[in-house]
């Protein structure tokens, strides 16, 4: 009975620790665009939140990729504000502006808009 009791509680821990081997697996911070990993940071600029800066780390492995990560970033800046996800980007500021590569500085590229709120 006791050979028993050992046999399980070391099943038990062997497949708790495995547990936690699979979610070091687990990228841990980013998010994939393009087949590229990304890290996409919004924050308020000024003094309304209404108003923000997206910066995307690592864009030059793939300027479409680096855009939809800015995008996702931002998006998810406006719905954490007010709930919306619309966005007045500003003139030749945006994802969706041309020369996109070209505004790729230092690996980062940075998109800048307001959030459509609640008015």
């Amino acid at each position: 009975m006791r050979a028993k009791q050992i046999t399980i509680l070391t099943l038990v821990a062997s497949l708790l620790a495995s547990c936690g081997a699979v979610d070091r697996l687990r990228p841990k911070k980013g998010l994939y665009f393009d087949g590229h990993q990304f890290r996409a940071r919004a924050q308020q600029v000024g003094e309304e939140r209404e108003d923000f800066a997206v910066t995307v780390a690592r864009a030059s492995q793939s300027a479409e990729g680096a855009r939809e990560a800015g995008r996702h970033a931002a998006v998810t800046y406006c719905i954490e504000q007010f709930g919306r996800s619309e966005i007045d980007w500003a003139t030749g500021q945006g994802p969706d502006d041309e020369g996109l590569a070209s505004r790729i500085v230092d690996d980062k590229l940075t998109f800048t808009g307001r959030c459509k709120g609640w008015s």
